[in-house]
This record gives structure tokens, sequence and C-alpha cells, in this order.
């Protein structure tokens, strides 16, 4: 179980660097359109 916990932990910890690093490259505006973008594609 406790590997499991870290794996996810791992994995959320990727995810949220990733959205920082697009955040500091691309700046707010178009961080935020591409978000909006997707969950726009998945409701």
């Amino acid at each position: 179980m406790r590997v499991l916990t870290l794996g996810i932990a791992a994995v959320v910890m990727l995810l949220v660097g990733a959205a920082g690093l697009l955040w500091m490259r691309h700046g707010v505006a178009i961080f935020f359109d591409t978000v909006a973008a997707g969950l726009a594609t998945c409701f």
C-alpha cells in the first residue's frame, strides 16, 4: 500500500511541476486558455 501511495504522490508532483513549468514559460493567459480548452474538450 505504501508503494502505491508513493507512486501516486510522485505522479501528482510531476503533473504539478509540469503545470508550473508551462505557466512560467508561456505566461498566465496562454496557460489558462490551454486549461480552458482542455476542460471544454472533456465536457
